[in-house]
Order: C-alpha cells, then structure tokens, then sequence
C-alpha cells in the first residue's frame, strides 16, 4: 500500500542481525534465572507467563523466566510465588511514566518479605522500556540492553 518493502526489509534484516549478533556472544552461557514485575499491588505482583512475545525476547537475551510454565501471557504473581523461585536478577518493565521502574524497584527493595531473594540482596534489577517488549521495532533493541544486563561480561 505504502511501497516501503525495501525499507522495511532493510529494518528486518537489522532488527534479524542484531539478535544472531547477542545469539553469537550468549550462546554458551547459562541462562540467567529471572522474574518480571510489570505491576504492583498491596499483595501480588503483575507479572508475566510463557506464552507471550516478552518471554521470547528475554530467552533470546540469556534469560530463564522462572515463570514460563505459567500458560498465561500476563498473570497475577503472588509474593510467595516469587519468594520460593528466588530470582537471581528482577526484569522491571518501566511504563511510560519518567521514573515508573524505580518506583517498582524501591517497592521490591523495601518489602521485607523479599528481602532473602538473591536478586534483592544483590541488587540485581534491570528495567527495560515495556513498550519495547510488545510488538515493535524495538524488540531487537530490547534483547540487546537486556542481554548487556544480564551478562555484562560478555559484553
């Protein structure tokens, strides 16, 4: 409708290049064990299952969701539920809001009941823009902060 193929292509073949280029460097590393909180509320947290576009892209950058069996694409996390998995690092997902992703991770960082999970002892958070986990041409993007994050060694 628009003849833009050949731009877009050419954003696909980047977007393409860019994830094979993480594959390449994480490709022999363990997956780091990780939790996503997208919301928050007076006793659960929102966050996200196995079926969805974000669980792809955090096991293209290195990450294990610890929650992948969960055969929702978004489902309500109990604190408990995130207590017994004991993340090693917290994925944020940052709303649009400036500062909605520290909100979240002074939330975390002050709730006594979490404060024996490892990714909380450690400090290990890493927010990363929700609207680049849906469908977009941020995705590729997305997977490259996140894989930075999880294994800046690599890097």
């Amino acid at each position: 409708i628009f003849s833009v193929q050949e731009k877009a292509e050419v954003l696909i073949q980047d977007m393409q290049h860019k994830i094979a280029s993480v594959k390449k460097v994480i490709d022999t590393v363990e997956p780091v064990k990780v939790a996503v909180v997208d919301g928050i509320g007076e006793s659960e947290l929102f966050s996200i299952g196995g079926t969805g576009l974000e669980n792809k892209l955090l096991a293209a950058a290195g990450a294990r969701n610890l929650f992948d069996y969960v055969q929702d694409h978004y489902f309500d996390l109990s604190f408990e539920e995130l207590i017994s998995k004991n993340p090693d690092v917290i994925v944020i997902f940052e709303r649009d809001e400036k500062g909605d992703g520290q909100k979240k991770i002074h939330f975390v960082k002050n709730k006594p009941e979490f404060a024996g999970i490892s990714a909380v002892k450690n400090n290990k958070f890493v927010i990363v823009s929700s609207s680049s986990m849906f469908p977009s041409l941020q995705n590729a993007d997305a997977v490259v902060h996140l894989a930075k994050a999880l294994h800046p060694d690599k890097f």
